[in-house]
């Protein structure tokens, strides 16, 4: 249901990214909000009732993601708090990619099903066009074509429109 990359969406004079799956999953791992990559504008900061009931659900399991440490490179803990997990978007199936222990692969399945929940999101676009009908008597067009015995053409004299098709000959 989620889509796996960012969103970028014109909204009035602002751009708005909406983060994707792979984003909000690197946030999570690394224990910070970044930026989204191309992100040249504010991000919504108006969390809703679903996103809180979200995070409440799931924060015991990004605790414990986010709270493994590392093995250093001599194999002794390093004390940072991200993973060693690598988080990407696969744009062309929607397909989250992850590499990252075998161990830790439930915890991953389980944190996605909290995220990729389908929304009761609706998308209207709408253009609202008026129209004056004194500026429409004004306007006013002849459209006419001849091929062989057929004849059509629209007009909208004194403001009406009228679409007409004659074959005086249909037999010929």
């Amino acid at each position: 249901y989620a889509s796996v990359s960012d969103r970028t969406l014109q909204y009035r004079d602002q751009k708005v990214t909406i983060p994707g799956v792979a984003t909000i999953l690197n946030e999570l791992m690394d224990g910070q909000r970044a930026a989204p990559a191309g992100a040249s504008g504010p991000m919504p900061v108006q969390p809703d009732n679903g996103m809180d009931a979200m995070r409440d659900s799931t924060r015991s399991l990004m605790t414990r993601l986010a709270t493994r440490n590392n093995p250093g490179r001599n194999g002794e803990a390093s004390g940072r708090v991200t993973l060693s997990g690598k988080i990407s978007a696969d744009v062309r199936n929607n397909a989250l990619l992850i590499r990252d222990d075998e161990k830790r692969r439930a915890e991953y399945q389980q944190l996605v099903e909290h995220i990729d929940v389908p929304q009761n999101l609706v998308n209207i676009d709408a253009i609202i066009l008026d129209v004056d009908r004194t500026a429409m008597s004004r306007l006013e067009a002849n459209w006419q074509a001849q091929l062989g015995n057929v004849s059509a053409g629209s007009t909208m004299m004194m403001g009406r429109s009228t679409l007409f098709v004659s074959d005086f000959n249909p037999y010929d």
